[in-house]
């Protein structure tokens, strides 16, 4: 391996990303990130706007990939959430993947921090305490709705934002230890959880918001 090779994956890997990720970010192949990083030839060095997304991703700079010069720091404490500026200064938020199981422990202590070796990538404005989750089973699958929430589909929610119960809106609920992904809806004045496939009741019961869902992603195949 050579030394452009070594340094991407090693940067790759201290910020946690697969190469699946670098490569979703960037817009090119898993292959072209595994050639990147074997580096058989002076034609798998990433060049032009490649590389200047790999240093942004790696949130390093282009001249320490290639000769690994500048001071460099690597991060030795995971983060929730890292922002990197594109050159039309778009922010591009990381947001790391949890299991439904760690949901609970995001508000226990503000020291306790939850581990993730999967991220996904969004450049909408959450804040740094967003996390995303995968759809698990079909109770918000709709056929007739503009909404629809697939098995293994990743949705990402907030709970930092301040959440107004609306009708409409979707969330993560909590109802005794029990979390659900729903959206909000009402009867009179009451409100209560709303499973989008119509096999599934209607949930009264009081709930807590855990956070607002405020985005879906969707692998295409």
């Amino acid at each position: 391996m050579n030394p452009i090779g070594r340094r991407i994956k090693q940067l790759r890997k201290q910020h946690k990303l697969t190469q699946n990720d670098v490569a979703a970010f960037i817009g090119v192949q898993r292959v072209s990130v595994s050639k990147w990083e074997s580096q058989s030839d002076v034609f798998n060095t990433p060049k032009g706007e490649h590389l200047f997304k790999l240093a942004q991703i790696l949130e390093t700079s282009v001249e320490y990939i290639l000769y690994g010069r500048t001071k460099y720091h690597p991060s030795t404490q995971h983060q929730p959430i890292l922002s990197v500026q594109e050159n039309t200064g778009l922010t591009v938020n990381k947001i790391p993947v949890i299991d439904w199981d760690d949901i609970g422990n995001i508000n226990k202590s503000k020291s306790q921090k939850i581990y993730t070796n999967q991220v996904v990538f969004s450049h909408l404005p959450n804040t740094n305490q967003s996390f995303a989750l995968t759809v698990i089973g079909d109770s918000m699958v709709s056929t007739t709705g503009p909404h629809s929430f697939p098995d293994g589909v990743l949705i990402v929610f907030d709970p930092a934002l301040p959440v107004t119960l609306s009708d409409g809106i979707f969330i993560i609920a909590q109802i005794n230890q029990d979390m659900m992904f729903r959206q909000v809806k009402f009867d009179g004045l009451k409100p209560y959880l709303h499973a989008l496939n119509p096999q599934y009741p209607k949930v009264f019961e009081p709930f807590k918001v855990i956070g607002k869902v405020t985005e879906m992603q969707m692998p295409l195949p």
